[in-house]
């Protein structure tokens, strides 16, 4: 499931990914990978695009990992995040932006930071605002990402699976249309 969460050209906070961080390690590996028996599970935000994905592998249960997605933005809202909880979720996105570098990957970020204007002003804002995150950034975040999955026509839902996991959310009630994905 995923769609569009910022328009062509709007910022994007640091605290966004954050946020990402926190949906991927924390509600979606609870409900989808946990308790619903997916392999794995996680959320992404496409800063540039200002597109957002949920996504899971592996998955048994795709009728109630849909329904998780769709509860993901109210949960980020009414949440009560602890202080270390956002601490954590600070650290765990840190530790993506602040790592050692070897020549051949500080030649790649330089060359993509040359193309695509990105400047070293640019990350030093990103990585302020990732240490700046609060509470309050997950309650915002949350509002966003509700405005856009109940927003007609920007939401999108593909799901690959086996044969039996997708035949058994059409059972139960899930409204779709299978195909092969790949022909024989």
């Amino acid at each position: 499931m995923g769609g569009r969460m910022y328009q062509p050209g709007e910022r994007v906070g640091g605290s966004t990914s954050v946020v990402t961080n926190f949906l991927k390690t924390g509600y979606l590996w609870d409900k989808v990978r946990v308790m619903g028996g997916a392999y794995g599970a996680g959320f992404s935000l496409n800063a540039r695009l200002g597109t957002f994905a949920f996504s899971s592998y592996r998955d048994p249960n795709v009728k109630a990992t849909i329904e998780n997605y769709k509860k993901a933005a109210d949960y980020l809202i009414n949440a009560e995040i602890p202080k270390q909880e956002v601490e954590r979720a600070i650290i765990g996105t840190i530790s993506g932006l602040d790592y050692p570098q070897t020549p051949n990957g500080k030649g790649q970020t330089s060359f993509s930071r040359y193309f695509t204007g990105y400047t070293t002003e640019d990350a030093q804002r990103w990585r302020d605002e990732v240490l700046g995150t609060s509470a309050e950034d997950f309650k915002q975040f949350g509002l966003r990402l509700k405005k856009a999955l109940e927003t007609e026509g920007v939401v999108g839902v593909c799901a690959f699976g086996s044969n039996t996991a997708l035949t058994n959310a059409k059972e139960e009630g899930l409204e779709m249309e299978l195909k092969e994905a790949f022909a024989k």
